[in-house]
C-alpha cells in the first residue's frame, strides 16, 4: 500500500531540556531523531529565546520550522503553571490561559509532542503524545529532588492531569507501564512502549566542547571502574564510595571516575571522598559530551551504576555498546533492558556493591564474557529499533486524529 497524506500534518515539539541534562537530553534528542525521520509531516520546534543549545539543534535538524516563544508568551505561561497548582482541576479546564495553545492554534498544530513534563501537557488544545520517563517521585520519595513537598506536588499534578489529557501516552518499559496503570488508571490501550535506545550516530557523535578526551589528556589511570551520572542524591555515589574504600587498599592502582553535572547538595559527596581519604584514588570530570564518553567506557573495568531510579537507563546502553561490562542496579523490571548480559547487585547495601565490583577484579575470564553479552544485548537497543516503535506509534496516533486523509508509512 502507498504511502498517502493529502495535507501534510503539522507536528508541534516542545524543546527545553539542555545538554547538560544528561540522560534526559538524551531522551528528548532521541524523541526528535525518530520525529525528523517520519515521512510527509511539518515539524514546528517551540522554544525559548535563550534556549542554550538551540544552534545545535538548529544545526541537526535544519528543515524543522523554529519558533521562538517570546517574553509575553514566558510570563503568561508562568502565571498559568502558578495557577495550575494551585488549583489544577479549574486550570486544567481553562485551556485559553495557556499562552502555548495561541502559537498551537496559529500554526494549525495537529498534534504536539511532549517530551518531558510540560505544562502545556494539562490543557493543551492540541492532541497530544505524552512522553513520560519515570514516576520516580512515587518510587522514591526519600529522594527530595524526586520529591520534596512542592517538588513532589508538581510532578503528580503534571504527570495525573498530563496523563488525562494525552492521546497517547509513551514510556519506556512494562514495568512502569504497569505502575501507571496500577497508580494513575491509565487506560491500557492508550499506553504504549518504547524502550529506550542508544542514540542515533553515537561513533560520530561531536565533541562541541573542543575538549580532547583520551588518555593523555584526561590522565586517565590505567585501571578503574567508571559511573557517568549527574550528582543528585539518588544516583547513589555515597554508598558506591563506601562500597569502594573497602576494595582499593586490595587494588593499589585501581580508581574510580565520576563524570556528570553538578547538582544541589553534591557537596556531601566531595566530602565522603575527603572523609574516607579516597581523593587520590576518585576522579570527578565533570560534564562531558559523547566523545569523550567513548574514552571513558572503552578503557574501563566496568560501569558501575548503584542509581536508585529506573528502570531504564542510557549508560547501560552505552557501555554495551562501547565493550564495557555493566555492572547495575537491581531495580523492578531493569531486566527488561538488560537481561543476562549485566551484572546486578541491591543498590542499598555496600557489601552487595563491593562484592559486585570484587566479582568481576576476581573472576577469570568474566570481563570478556559480560561484553560478549553486552554487544549481543545491544542488538535490540539501536536507533532503527527506536525509530519503527515510535513510526508504528505515530501511526496510530495520527490514524485516530487524520483517518480519513491519512495512511501509514510503514502500511
Amino acid at each position: 500500500m502507498g504511502n498517502k497524506i493529502n495535507e501534510k500534518i503539522r507536528v508541534g515539539f516542545l524543546l527545553e531540556m539542555p545538554r547538560s541534562g544528561g540522560g534526559s537530553f538524551q531522551w528528548m534528542i532521541n524523541i526528535l531523531d525518530a520525529l525528523a525521520s517520519y515521512r510527509e509531516i511539518e515539524i514546528f520546534v517551540y522554544h525559548k529565546k535563550n534556549y542554550e543549545n538551540l544552534e545545535e539543534i538548529q544545526k541537526r535538524y535544519q528543515n524543522l520550522t523554529y519558533i521562538s516563544i517570546g517574553q509575553f508568551g514566558h510570563i503568561a505561561k508562568a502565571i498559568f503553571k502558578r495557577l495550575f497548582f494551585v488549583a489544577p482541576f479549574l486550570a486544567s479546564r481553562m485551556p485559553f490561559l495557556l499562552a502555548s495553545n495561541i502559537y498551537f492554534r496559529k500554526d494549525a498544530i495537529d498534534l504536539l509532542v511532549l517530551p518531558t513534563l510540560f505544562v502545556d501537557a494539562v490543557a493543551s488544545t492540541a492532541p497530544t503524545i505524552f512522553f513520560l520517563a519515570d514516576i520516580g517521585h512515587r518510587t522514591h520519595p526519600e529522594f527530595p529532588e524526586l520529591a520534596s513537598g512542592l517538588e513532589a506536588y508538581r510532578r503528580e499534578q503534571l504527570i495525573k492531569y498530563g496523563l488525562r489529557n494525552a492521546l497517547t501516552i509513551v514510556v519506556e518499559s512494562t514495568q512502569l507501564k504497569n505502575d501507571v496503570m496500577a497508580i494513575y488508571g491509565a487506560d491500557r490501550d492508550n499506553i504504549f512502549v518504547i524502550p529506550q535506545c542508544l542514540g542515533m550516530n553515537r561513533d560520530s557523535a561531536d565533541n562541541t566542547s573542543g575538549m580532547q578526551l583520551d588518555n593523555e589528556g584526561l590522565m586517565l589511570p590505567e585501571k578503574y571502574f567508571y559511573y557517568p551520572a549527574q550528582l543528585w542524591p539518588h544516583k547513589n555515589h555515597l554508598n558506591l564510595l563506601r562500597a569502594f574504600k573497602e576494595i582499593e587498599s586490595s587494588y593499589p592502582d585501581l580508581h574510580l571516575i565520576l563524570t556528570g553535572s553538578r547538582k544541589s547538595g553534591d557537596d556531601l559527596i566531595f566530602q565522603e571522598i575527603k572523609v574516607l581519604g579516597l581523593e587520590g584514588k576518585v576522579k570527578y570530570f565533570g560534564y562531558v559530551p559523547d566523545a569523550g564518553v567513548q574514552n571513558l567506557y572503552k578503557n574501563a573495568i566496568a560501569l558501575i551504576m548503584p542509581t536508585f531510579l529506573g528502570p531504564t537507563n542510557i549508560p547501560t546502553l552505552e557501555a554495551f555498546h562501547y565493550g564495557c561490562p555493566a555492572i547495575i542496579s537491581d531495580l523492578p523490571g531493569v531486566h527488561e533492558q538488560a537481561g543476562d548480559a549485566a551484572i546486578y547487585f541491591n543498590p542499598s547495601s555496600i557489601s552487595d556493591i563491593k562484592n559486585s565490583m570484587q566479582k568481576i577484579l576476581l573472576t577469570p575470564g568474566l570481563r570478556d564474557q559480560m561484553v560478549k553479552k553486552g554487544h549481543e544485548r545491544i542488538k535490540f537497543f539501536y536507533f532503527n529499533s527506536y525509530k519503527r516503535h515510535f513510526h508504528n506509534v505515530l501511526d496510530k496516533t495520527l490514524h485516530s486524529i487524520k483517518a480519513p486523509h491519512f495512511e501509514g508509512i510503514n502500511k
